[in-house]
């Protein structure tokens, strides 16, 4: 079940013209929701006590649903600048020339510098999108620099 079908059905429940039942569900869901965090709260604490538990962390941290489940009940072992910086560090981006870097996190606002094409900046914006979705916003500036075909742009050709 994906996160937009969740929405979905909340709002079908806040609708309900019966402020009882409406109350009850929502109630109902709030329950739930408390008691899988607790549980998953649980679990967290045992897996970090434990040798083979600190790398299934890191295994749960990196796949998108556990990532998502964890972010939800605030549980993640990582914050998000270490997801940020865990997303940009992807080889796939090393290989391709590129070069990625975190230029700040204010206000859960990620800014980042791409050096590699449009192409390049899209991929980075979906890692950390995947990685980061609690972030408010996330900011690519392009720092490529290379200029392809022979093209010189006429700022560079004034600015001598």
């Amino acid at each position: 079940m994906n996160t937009g079908h969740l929405e979905k059905l909340v709002e079908k429940v806040r609708s309900l013209p019966d402020s009882e039942a409406r109350q009850a569900a929502l109630e109902l869901v709030q329950a739930v929701m408390d008691l899988h965090a607790a549980g998953l709260d649980r679990m967290m604490d045992i897996l970090s006590t434990s040798e083979s538990g600190r790398s299934l962390l890191e295994e749960f941290a990196d796949d998108p649903a556990a990532s998502g489940i964890l972010l939800l009940h605030d549980l993640h072992p990582f914050d998000l600048e270490t997801r940020v910086l865990r997303a940009i560090a992807e080889p796939s981006f090393r290989a391709r020339g590129a070069h990625v870097e975190l230029v700040s996190i204010r206000e859960g606002t990620v800014h980042v510098r791409v050096e590699g094409g449009p192409a390049l900046e899209a991929a980075v914006r979906r890692a950390i999108g995947e990685a980061a979705p609690d972030a408010a916003e996330i900011v690519v500036e392009s720092s490529d620099t290379r200029v392809s075909g022979g093209f010189v742009p006429l700022a560079e050709l004034r600015a001598g």
